[in-house]
């Protein structure tokens, strides 16, 4: 969450971590785009069955810890507009 959220938000972002949640999805993702990279945020999402707004909040926390970072844009397969790929770190992209 981030400071200027309102407090059911924050109270909602710590719920997350302290359940542990967060930290699962973070591990989901961070091996789904290490099994594949190059999927978009939305792509990922459907497939490991998680919401793209889930997977977004948690690749900016992976992009903090150097687990995940962005690559070129491309047309989304599942949303079809333009998006941001993700790759793993130092991984030689196209």
């Amino acid at each position: 969450a981030r400071k200027s959220d309102p407090i059911t938000s924050v109270m909602a972002a710590e719920q997350v971590e302290r359940s542990g949640t967060a930290a699962c999805h973070r591990e989901r993702i961070a091996d789904y785009v290490g099994q594949y990279p190059g999927l978009t945020g939305a792509e990922v999402a459907a497939s490991i069955g998680l919401t793209q707004a889930q997977v977004m909040r948690r690749v900016c926390e992976l992009i903090k810890r150097d687990r995940v970072e962005y690559g070129q844009r491309r047309t989304c397969r599942v949303k079809g507009s333009v998006m941001q790929t993700l790759w793993p770190p130092l991984f030689n992209q196209p």
